[in-house]
């Protein structure tokens, strides 16, 4: 027969036991949470935008910036790309520094009216201008002041982001369907993302009732959630001509000489 000490005893070593393996059970199912939140955080993301990367670069993409991101699937195959020289390129409120191209594509509203939504990418070098000069820049072609802003990623960590969001009557140019020009209620939603040596230019436009049935600011803004900024060299400086023989420059375009300038109208970017 156990002693009243052996019966403690072995009463503590069940207990023991027990809340051991409790505490391994809270533990594991704690984990299925965060995991379960994750992959739907994920998933939420994969659903509306393209799983390939898409690099942000400046003009011309004459230097890789190391800044990209998944852009919303509403830009497909059914996307018109602009180079930076289209006229259609750029929004009416004026150029966007160091535009590299833009994605046009055609949305319906509720009524079933159609005008483009467009997704802007460029990128400007720290070396050309500093980041609080481009953001006065911007700020003074597009009314408003940029906001830092904490964007989501799919893993759920904050990203830091700058945003300029303007409203109001702006034009729509629905050529790319044979519409005319339409003057629409719309949103302009421009993002700055910071590099060692690159701001990156993520810009996002559509009339408010088709940004509304497609939700494409909301998107766009989980398309912020994904960019990566890895270090970039910065763009070299040109080297001089070498001197001709009796000590002038070579012309350029002749050997030893600078390259000529491209040929005007020519795409600067070929996405």
């Amino acid at each position: 027969m156990k002693t009243l000490t052996q019966r403690v005893a072995l009463l503590a070593f069940l207990l023991s036991l027990t809340m051991a393996s409790g505490c391994g059970t809270g533990t594991y199912n704690e984990r299925m949470k965060v995991s379960m939140a994750q992959a739907g955080r994920r998933g939420q993301f994969d659903q509306v935008l393209h799983g390939a990367m898409t690099a942000v670069n400046g003009a011309g993409d004459a230097a890789a910036t190391g800044i990209s991101l998944r852009i919303p699937k509403l830009f497909d195959n059914e996307s018109q790309s602009l180079p930076a020289t289209n006229n259609r390129s750029n929004p009416p409120q004026g150029p966007l520094p160091g535009l590299s191209y833009a994605m046009e594509r055609m949305l319906d509203d509720q009524a079933g009216k159609f005008a483009p939504a467009y997704c802007y990418i460029g990128a400007v070098s720290k070396a050309s201008i500093k980041p609080e000069d481009l953001q006065k820049q911007i700020a003074a072609r597009f009314g408003g002041a940029f906001q830092p802003v904490s964007v989501e990623s799919p893993q759920g960590a904050g990203k830091s982001v700058l945003l300029l969001s303007a409203l109001g009557a702006q034009d729509f140019d629905g050529a790319q369907s044979q519409l005319p020009v339409q003057k629409l209620e719309g949103q302009i939603d421009i993002y700055l993302i910071d590099s060692p040596n690159f701001v990156g230019i993520v810009a996002f436009r559509a009339p408010k009732d088709q940004a509304a049935k497609y939700q494409l600011f909301q998107n766009a803004r989980m398309a912020l959630g994904t960019f990566e900024a890895a270090a970039a060299a910065p763009p070299a400086p040109a080297a001089p001509a070498a001197p001709a023989a009796g000590g002038a420059a070579p012309a350029a375009g002749a050997p030893g000489g600078a390259a000529p300038a491209p040929a005007a109208g020519a795409p600067a970017v070929n996405p």
